[in-house]
């Protein structure tokens, strides 16, 4: 975990081993450092308490992130509400403000769309599917016809 000794920031790292893997750790550690990162001071000493296993730090800092990122999730929704709420009156303020006619019949179909987005979405993944499906079983068959080809002494 991050830390903080007066100015200087420091990471924790509980490692529960023999001296020699802690050792190795240690070195591996200066090894691999992220590009800004520096080591300063490497210091060592016994640790009575329990070590967290690494799938309960895990986890736990899987929730710590979903809590920051569900709010801005959230806000992203009510967003997207008023986006879609919004695009409605598109081709009505492009007919009011008198803008090049294109410009309105162009816009006509934006709310249409804007509700239909979900079936839309949905129609895109399925042709996806299917066209992945079909290239698969064409390379099959032309597998198939090469190697009845070659059986036959067909070129």
């Amino acid at each position: 975990y991050n830390d903080a000794e007066g100015d200087l920031q420091s990471v924790v790292a509980l490692v529960d081993s023999d001296k020699r893997r802690a050792t190795q750790f240690f070195e591996f550690a200066k090894a691999e450092l992220p590009p800004l990162a520096r080591i300063d001071d490497i210091r060592s000493e016994p640790y009575d308490e329990e070590i967290q296993p690494l799938w309960q730090s895990a986890t736990l800092g899987t929730f710590v992130q979903i809590n920051k990122a569900v709010p801005i999730l959230q806000e992203m929704r009510e967003d997207l509400r008023e986006v879609k709420t919004n695009t409605n009156l598109i081709p009505e303020i492009a007919e009011n403000t008198r803008l090049i006619p294109e410009i309105a019949e162009n816009t006509r179909p934006i709310p249409e769309i804007a509700e239909k987005q979900d079936v839309i979405i949905d129609e895109i993944r399925g042709l996806h599917r299917e066209m992945t499906f079909d290239a698969g079983w064409r390379a099959r068959i032309e597998s198939d016809i090469q190697a009845i080809k070659a059986k036959i002494g067909i070129r």
